[in-house]
């Protein structure tokens, strides 16, 4: 991989992850070690986003909801805040993280 490519992937990588994100681990002894963070759309992408959305807009269910204390990320939200963050610094400053 070339420089180009390498410092632009890799200048996010103090924005923090978005919510959600899966962490692939391994075992190493008594300790894990991080393979990988996935934030990929196999962790609910912009339908899923829509389907909370409506569900939470549903009288029935956001009874439900309300009574149990439920809520849900906004996937797509999240993706385009962490994009927003990492397109607005240039690559050799760090990307502030407000957590979500």
């Amino acid at each position: 991989m070339d420089e180009e490519r390498t410092a632009l992937i890799t200048r996010s990588r103090h924005a923090g992850p978005p919510t959600p994100g899966r962490a692939d681990l391994d075992r190493v002894g008594s300790a894990f070690k991080l393979l990988e963070f996935n934030v990929n759309t196999g962790l609910g992408g912009a339908d899923t986003s829509e389907v909370h959305r409506a569900l939470m807009a549903s009288e029935p269910f956001a009874g439900f909801a309300a009574e149990f204390g439920l809520d849900y990320t906004d996937t797509t939200a999240s993706r385009g805040g962490l994009l927003r963050r990492v397109a607005s610094y240039p690559a050799d400053r760090s990307v502030p993280c407000d957590g979500g």
